[in-house]
């Protein structure tokens, strides 16, 4: 868990200082209630680049699915591979 604790502190210490590139996360609106976002990051102190993609879909419920789903991908900044989904 420390180590968690660490990873996090580091990382808002750089995204305080602006080291941390995390463009405004774009979307599209395939509902008028209903949103999909990309939530793309780079923390190179880390190595660490990826991209959330995440979607909010409230009438999901009425079916008995979830109304957020999400996806986080994360790349090999030096390749540009993804590395784990």
């Amino acid at each position: 868990m420390s180590d968690i604790i660490d990873a996090l502190n580091n990382m808002f210490r750089e995204k305080g200082e602006g080291r941390v590139e995390m463009p405004p996360k774009p979307g599209i609106h395939t509902r008028a209630d209903a949103f999909i976002h990309a939530m793309p990051a780079y923390i190179p102190c880390m190595n660490a680049a990826g991209v959330k993609w995440i979607s909010g879909y409230p009438e999901n419920q009425k079916k008995k699915l979830p109304y957020i789903s999400g996806l986080l991908i994360l790349n090999d900044p030096d390749t540009g591979l993804p590395i784990a989904i």
